[in-house]
């Protein structure tokens, strides 16, 4: 991987170009239920490949959970903003990619054009990032979400710098995790979680999988669920990476919160 800008973004898009096509191909639900995120890589402050993710708050579902920000796609909205990413000087009209596949399938590119503008509408709203400061990489396997009923497209994109976030209320921080230590077999574990009444003993929610555990200073975040599996198809995509097995990996027990799955 390399080290400094300008030759790892256009390394990524190379990587991601041979399966974008196919992932373009399947946003024709976008209008249907569909959400965005953006899988956003920046720096750190200090000079680190990073992934740019948020921790919800308590105000919405999923309270405490790492995730890229994003949400759902707004048919009427995303499509008249869609067309304005095409000025010059936006992400859409710069990516090449997806010029070349216009070419090919309008429809299956206007989708696309709308997951991208519902993933940057979003961000923009979540903490604050410029759309104009975008570039953006491909689109990585979506995610279906059977609890909450909904398919999520990631967006993966690029910008330099991004070091002061503007948060609003659905979200309570924002991390950079660096691909380094991403890429470091030694960070993930098994994942086992469980509703309130697993542990009191009723039949309930359990859910056994793996985690990535993400250390700053004496604190630490878990990244797991459909964040994590978005994360690995990058991760297999551009470095050929795989975590361990789970049965290897040492064991981190965890419980969902009362408003997990409704938020204040």
């Amino acid at each position: 991987m390399a080290n400094r800008w300008g030759s790892y973004p256009a390394e990524i898009e190379k990587r991601l170009h041979n399966s974008v096509h196919n992932r373009l191909k399947e946003t024709k639900i976008a209008g249907s239920g569909a959400s965005a995120v953006l899988f956003l890589l920046s720096e750190n402050r200090k000079g680190e490949l990073s992934l740019v993710l948020t921790k919800r708050s308590a105000l919405v579902s999923q309270p405490g959970d790492l995730c890229s920000p994003g949400g759902r796609v707004s048919p009427v909205r995303d499509r008249l903003i869609s067309r304005l990413l095409l000025l010059p000087g936006m992400p859409l009209k710069s990516w090449k990619t997806w010029k070349n596949i216009r070419k090919q399938d309008r429809k299956t590119a206007e989708s696309a054009a709308m997951l991208v503008s519902a993933a940057l509408r979003e961000t923009w709203e979540e903490i604050g990032l410029n759309p104009f400061r975008v570039k953006l990489f491909g689109i990585l396997e979506p995610r279906q979400l059977t609890v909450f009923e909904k398919t999520i497209f990631p967006i993966c994109a690029w910008t330099r710098c991004f070091q002061r976030p503007r948060p609003n209320r659905e979200v309570e921080s924002i991390h950079w995790i660096p691909l380094s230590r991403l890429l470091d077999p030694a960070n993930y574990a098994a994942y086992t979680i469980r509703s309130v009444q697993a542990v009191s003993g009723d039949q309930a929610l359990e859910k056994k999988t793996i985690c990535y555990r993400h250390r700053e200073g004496e604190r630490e975040e878990i990244l797991w669920g459909a964040t994590l599996g978005v994360t690995l198809s990058f991760l297999k995509t551009v470095y050929d990476f795989s975590p361990p097995p789970r049965e290897t990996l040492p064991l981190v027990e965890d419980v969902f919160s009362e408003n997990y799955f409704g938020g204040i």
